[in-house]
């Protein structure tokens, strides 16, 4: 059986709720309040009782099959009671290495407005290159594309889901350090007109500047209340 994992929510670490749900508020061009959710993710501000670590929760068409392969590839997935999901959604989730993975079953994607469309990507922090690749590619079966040095003492692994891209960044550090989300990258249609709006809304943000990946800008957002190194991103075609 392959998983058909499809990125769901990103679970965030947030140490103040209003604080930080003011700031995707003002990122994403959105009223207060209104979860920070794209046309294919979300991010959860703050751990729900069924999360005890902030990570990566997954979405699966076939919810109870993915359970159980997962289960039966050693990942510890715990069961979260229905009410605890909020939506009514079955959900499980597991801790590996200190960072939270889970699934849920899928439901329809809801269409989302504003300038910023989706997550291109969610990077994450690890120390030890072997036990990543286990994890993120031989147990829940993403697709490796690419592996690169970035610097000299610095990896990049690149994984493909369904809807995103889980980036890794291995990081020399001690051996037992947990594994961690390390930033949130969002791809907007029109940098320009991204940035124009963030600065008018008082948002600090750097200059456009090229990307590496060729044919992309980006730019970097620094806003403390997002929790997590944030970046706008656009690919251009042709």
């Amino acid at each position: 059986m392959a998983l058909d994992l499809a990125l769901d929510r990103v679970i965030l670490d947030v140490p103040d709720h209003e604080l930080a749900g003011a700031a995707y508020a003002r990122f994403l061009g959105r009223e207060a309040g209104a979860e920070p959710r794209v046309s294919n993710a979300a991010v959860q501000l703050g751990r729900p009782a069924w999360a005890p670590r902030p990570g990566l929760v997954f979405s699966s068409e076939d919810y109870e099959g993915a359970v159980r392969l997962l289960t039966r590839r050693g990942l510890p997935l715990v069961p979260a009671a229905a009410e605890e999901t909020g939506d009514g959604r079955r959900a499980a989730a597991g801790v590996v290495n200190g960072l939270l993975l889970g699934v849920v079953e899928r439901a329809e994607a809801e269409p989302t407005a504003g300038d910023i469309a989706a997550i291109d990507h969610v990077v994450v922090s690890t120390t030890h290159l072997d036990r990543i690749v286990a994890v993120l590619g031989g147990r829940l079966g993403l697709d490796l594309r690419l592996e690169q040095k970035m610097m000299k003492v610095v990896k990049q692994l690149f994984f493909r889901c369904q809807n995103t891209v889980v980036e890794v960044l291995v990081k020399p550090g001690l051996p037992g350090k947990a594994d961690s989300i390390w930033g949130i990258a969002w791809r907007a249609d029109d940098i320009e007109a991204t940035h124009a709006r963030l600065v008018e809304s008082g948002v600090e943000v750097s200059e456009i500047r090229k990307g590496h990946k060729p044919g992309t800008r980006v730019a970097t957002v620094k806003d403390p209340g997002l929790a997590t190194p944030t970046l706008v991103i656009e690919q251009r075609t042709g």
